[in-house]
């Protein structure tokens, strides 16, 4: 998953570029993290995506991060053969001020509980 990111007005817009791997099919997602849930870790509001041009390599999405918070950012891959989950890859990152940190899974609670304001003094 690569990602790249350029800053312009309010909304943080990402692309997020998805290799092809033959035999698979690949769902990216993206969604901002406003809770704790007991069943599903954690609660997220799932953002939109644009789907980009497909290449010989796999395809780019966009994906525009509305405000600072904390997201969620995956990928899904399953088997065209008999539709089983093959592989999750899954970051966290907390955006603010137009920066973007990537935190392990274990800080998201941490940051959920603390205003971003007070912790970046």
């Amino acid at each position: 998953m690569d990602w790249e990111n350029s800053f312009a007005g309010q909304e943080e817009e990402f692309e997020l570029f998805v290799p092809y791997v033959q035999g698979t099919y690949a769902y990216p997602y993206a969604s901002r993290i406003t809770g704790q849930d007991y069943r599903f870790g954690f609660v997220r509001k799932f953002l939109p995506r644009v789907r980009g041009e497909l290449c010989d390599y796999g395809r780019e999405y966009k994906i525009m991060l509305p405000q600072n918070g904390i997201y969620e950012i995956g990928i899904k891959r399953w088997s065209k053969e008999d539709h089983m989950l093959q592989s999750r890859e899954v970051h966290w990152y907390v955006l603010f001020d137009s920066a973007i940190y990537e935190i392990e899974r274990n800080e998201v609670l941490y940051y959920l509980s603390h205003p971003l304001n007070q912790i970046a003094e």
